[in-house]
């Protein structure tokens, strides 16, 4: 099984692209985000909802819990190619948030990861006071549509330092406040109380390696975001006839294209 540092510090492809070892994995996530895609044409809105059938999908082949399910054997190289082409889809399920994060924060907490339920993870800070521990979290993804799963940091009152803790954020003890990105991608506020006994103790590395989880996954689904654009500039510039020729042969825009492909 790959690790992640071996990953980053290699690329998240070069390992095996060349050898056809993901390619059935590819075709898999390619086929089941162009469907998703498709299906979706002239429904979407901002902020964008959750793709149910996309994520039963997922479910029913594994790719909800690649990583964080030890049966499917399979590591960053693997669930990479999975962001990767559900992204060039403009997927709308919290597949990095259920896999990569959430479940992963429960497994380093000892607590039992549910099966076939998204799920979302975020940080927030929250004061100890009378058996609870209450805060806010801001921009959780997909907060609305998923179980939640929070890094909190908890401090005592008056006190500035706090321990780190993972704990679950009861839909019956939480207020979520819709929002969203520039893109339209659910980015909610869920103001929390959690019970501190029911908080369980994590060393602080794992606050480092969460922000590494997270900025590695959006940067696999940019490069798969960026691609899918490069894709569609193409093939609308083969298309459109604009003085008689088809938009690629004007070298400004083939001059573009290249700046953009780069």
């Amino acid at each position: 099984m790959t690790n992640f540092d071996s990953v980053l510090a290699n690329g998240v492809f070069a390992a095996s692209s060349e050898s056809g070892e993901f390619d059935a994995l590819a075709e898999l996530a390619g086929d089941l985000g162009r469907r998703s895609f498709d299906a979706r044409i002239g429904c979407r809105r901002r902020p964008d909802t959750f793709d149910q059938q996309l994520w039963d999908a997922l479910v029913a082949s594994g790719l909800d819990r690649l990583t964080s399910d030890a049966d499917n054997e399979a590591g960053p190289a693997e669930l990479a190619v999975v962001l990767y082409w559900l992204a060039r889809s403009s997927a709308a399920v919290p597949v990095a948030e259920t896999d990569l994060l959430a479940a992963w924060l429960m497994q380093r907490a000892d607590i039992e990861v549910p099966t076939g339920t998204p799920l979302t993870a975020g940080r927030a800070v929250g004061t100890a006071l009378g058996g609870l521990v209450t805060g806010v979290a801001g921009a959780v993804p997909w907060a609305r549509s998923a179980g939640r799963v929070l890094l909190v940091e908890v401090r005592e009152p008056g006190g500035d330092d706090g321990a780190l803790h993972i704990g679950l954020a009861d839909p019956a003890d939480a207020v979520v406040t819709d929002g969203m990105n520039l893109a339209g991608e659910p980015r909610d506020e869920i103001a929390f109380a959690i019970a501190s006994q029911t908080l369980r103790p994590v060393d602080a590395s794992v606050a480092a390696e969460y922000e590494c989880r997270g900025a590695w996954a959006r940067s696999v689904q940019l490069i798969g975001a960026l691609d899918a654009a490069a894709d569609s500039s193409v093939r609308h510039c083969r298309e459109r006839v604009q003085f008689g020729r088809p938009l690629s042969k004007l070298q400004s825009v083939q001059h573009t294209l290249a700046v953009m492909a780069g």
